[in-house]
């Protein structure tokens, strides 16, 4: 892989797992500048030979965005990097000295918004430099980050799904112990239902990798020849799937809300979820007109031979 598919990756990389591990625990935002600033100063605090060599790695680890645009040429999204290099030293001088914070900064949250700002600059960083590979790559090239992407999107699907589902499944057991304090109460099928609700969610998000995996075939189909009986037949295979895919979703929220009410006599905690599954329905439709413009020029590029 050359250095300008690498950068896309890292990009691509940034832009996707990141925003989705702080979303399950936010003081990842912190990372890794928490620990540096951390290890920068116990370093600084060991004696005169420390201090100085804490000094120099503050100023080399703040200027390796600097750095990486030297390599290159000065792009729009590559003027972002002084401006990072600056945050990470205003970051780093803050987390190494929490005392001279001003008092907005003080504690854990201060730390997260110094080391969020770090990481907006990288995202806008990152989203522009996408942008720019995409308008001067070729189609090869695009079709290879889209499938990168997908991928990626994919893994983070699952990610989410079990994570934030069970992450909220284990906050309303605990929610349900604690207002169910009395003695003789049974909890039993309370507790099968809210895993059933985490279940449900889960396998929404599962569901959706899976399509974007098949996606990831279609593309493969397309790059080979959009105007193809096999892209035509992907296309409309994956529509297939998402369609099924959607009913099932609806489905089983829908199973799962009239059962809670059923059976609201024998639980202690109800969770309806009127759910409606935007990503799902976007990527139906998306694929259905997709499938019908191949359609479209798969009959057009037959008649066209055809006539010559």
């Amino acid at each position: 892989m050359n250095q300008k598919h690498r950068s896309t990756v890292t990009a691509l990389l940034l832009l996707i797992f990141f925003p989705l591990f702080s979303f399950l625990y936010p003081p990842i935002f912190a990372l890794p500048f928490l620990w540096i600033g951390k290890g920068l100063r116990i370093l600084s605090l060991s004696g005169t030979g420390g201090n100085i060599v804490a000094i120099a790695l503050y100023i080399l680890l703040s200027v390796l965005p600097f750095l990486f645009c030297l390599k290159e040429k000065w792009t729009a999204e590559n003027w972002l990097l002084p401006l990072t290099s600056a945050a990470i030293l205003y970051c780093l001088y803050y987390v190494i000295n929490p005392a001279l914070r001003p008092i907005v900064l003080h504690g854990e949250s201060g730390t997260l918004i110094l080391c969020g700002s770090v990481w907006s600059l990288l995202f806008a960083w990152a989203i522009i430099r996408l942008l720019r590979r995409c308008d001067n790559a070729d189609v090869s090239g695009i079709y290879q980050a889209l499938r990168i992407f997908l991928t990626f999107c994919a893994i983070g699907c699952i990610c989410l799904g079990l994570g934030i589902g069970f992450y909220n499944f284990l906050t309303e057991i605990k929610t349900v112990q604690e207002s169910n304090t009395m003695p003789g109460l049974n909890l039993i099928p309370t507790y099968i239902f809210q895993f059933m609700i985490f279940a449900t969610a889960a396998f929404e998000y599962i569901l959706d990798a899976l399509l974007l995996y098949h996606s990831i075939g279609l593309l493969r189909e397309l790059e080979k020849d959009p105007y193809s009986e096999n892209s035509y037949k992907a296309a409309k295979c994956t529509a297939t799937r998402c369609k099924h895919a959607l009913c099932i979703i609806v489905l089983s929220y829908a199973g799962l809300n009239l059962a809670q009410v059923l059976l609201a006599g024998i639980l202690h905690n109800l969770r309806v979820q009127l759910r409606l599954p935007i990503f799902s329905i976007v990527l139906v439709f998306a694929l259905l007109v997709l499938s019908h413009l191949l359609n479209t020029g798969k009959q057009l590029k037959e008649d066209n031979d055809l006539f010559i």
